[in-house]
């Protein structure tokens, strides 16, 4: 029987005295493409930082089978690469290269090796040129490169990535998509970006006040507007048009 990437069980957490996520159960397997949506504060944040064990909680989150815990925790992360919404808490060292090296040292790799790895990773995200520079010198959308490289130098085998479209230029936005699509692995990503989702998604969560309202094929969920309008949610424009087409050729037939 196939072992799932991602199984979530029961999860629940509180900040201080507020259920924050209620109860919360799914698995994602191998290869897949999840979008995690919601309005603000509806906990798509909260819960990808469970999926590493950056936060833990009640229930159980199980990584490839293995269940996150204190004794788990170094392996978890060398097998979950988590992309952070805000590049400032990725980037944190002088350079770029350096911030690209960091994972692999901490991950045991000589210097050598890890420097290797990070120059890889800078050069599939076009950023070679920049290997020295500081991240404040950079655009947004280098810093968002910038911060995937970080992850991508660890050869995660899940990636989860929480608003990684958030402050790019039009021209950024269709490299991210492109750049989405092509990494290796499961991918789980939040995002306000609903056509972003439509576009690199196979798959959508729904969360509405820390609670799991709809899991299910990207587009036949997207598409529900009785299911998205309670969430606070829109039907991206690129399903309006293609839903109105066919029922305009179905009324034409």
């Amino acid at each position: 029987m196939k072992i799932p990437a991602l199984s979530v069980e029961k999860l629940s957490f509180w900040y201080h005295e507020k259920k924050v996520l209620h109860d919360i159960s799914f698995q994602i397997n191998p290869g897949e493409r999840v979008g995690v949506v919601g309005r603000n504060g509806a906990g798509k944040s909260t819960l990808l930082l469970h999926l590493n064990g950056l936060l833990r909680s009640t229930g159980n989150v199980y990584v490839n089978g293995v269940k996150i815990e204190k004794k788990s925790l170094a392996s978890i992360r060398s097998q979950v690469g988590f992309v952070f919404s805000d590049t400032e808490d990725q980037l944190f060292m002088p350079t770029i290269i350096e911030d690209a090296a960091f994972g692999p040292l901490n991950m045991g790799l000589s210097l050598e090796e890890a420097y290797e790895k990070a120059d890889s990773a800078l050069a599939r995200m076009r950023l070679t040129h920049l290997r020295n520079s500081t991240p404040h010198h950079l655009s947004d959308g280098e810093r968002r490169r910038a911060a995937i490289a970080t992850v991508l130098s660890m050869n995660p085998s899940i990636w989860v990535l929480d608003e990684p479209g958030a402050n790019l230029d039009c021209q950024s936005r269709r490299e991210l998509i492109t750049l989405l699509r092509s990494l290796n692995g499961t991918v789980i990503l939040a995002s306000h970006d609903l056509d972003l989702v439509l576009q690199v998604c196979d798959r959508i969560l729904i969360i509405e006040a820390g609670k799991l309202i709809a899991d299910g094929k990207v587009k036949e969920v997207l598409s529900d507007e009785n299911l998205m309008k309670p969430c606070g949610l829109e039907v991206p424009l690129r399903l309006q048009i293609e839903n109105a087409s066919v029922h305009y050729e179905e009324k034409a037939l």
